[in-house]
């Protein structure tokens, strides 16, 4: 059978960068601890080049537990983004039981419009660890 390579609209889509959200169980002061130590570590060695690095205590929008979010997906640096992805996720990888922290790993397709922004969380996300539950369907009231 003879692969194709004719695009369609989905693999029209461009990837700009990528959200990483380490979530974590809010009431446990050790976890939290842990959490408090990548983010200091992620800031150190990717916050100068204007990676994201924030720990949101409270759920935030879709996402249903605190998490640690690292995104990397600075629209005006696409190339640099497409160099650091591997590298944070070999860090992220490799430093976190992601048993203890699940993690969602999503593309950032297009930041502002809400259609891509559901698919880029619901149908392109993969997941370390145990899926958490999404209220992804409040990213298509933004």
């Amino acid at each position: 059978k003879k692969m194709t390579t004719e695009k369609t609209n989905k693999t029209d889509v461009t990837i700009i960068g990528w959200h990483f959200h380490i979530y974590f169980f809010p009431n446990n002061r050790q976890f939290l601890r842990e959490i408090q130590e990548v983010a200091k570590e992620a800031e150190e060695r990717w916050g100068k080049y204007g990676v994201y690095v924030k720990i949101s205590p409270q759920p935030i929008g879709p996402h249903s537990l605190p998490m640690l979010e690292i995104c990397v997906s600075d629209p005006a640096k696409k190339e640099q983004n497409y160099k650091l992805f591997p590298e944070i996720f070999a860090y992220v990888q490799m430093n976190l039981d992601m048993n203890k922290f699940p993690t969602m790993i999503h593309p950032v397709t297009h930041p502002f419009k809400n259609t891509e922004m559901y698919e880029d969380h619901v149908k392109r996300a993969f997941w370390g660890g145990n899926k958490q539950l999404l209220n992804a369907e409040i990213i298509l009231d933004l």
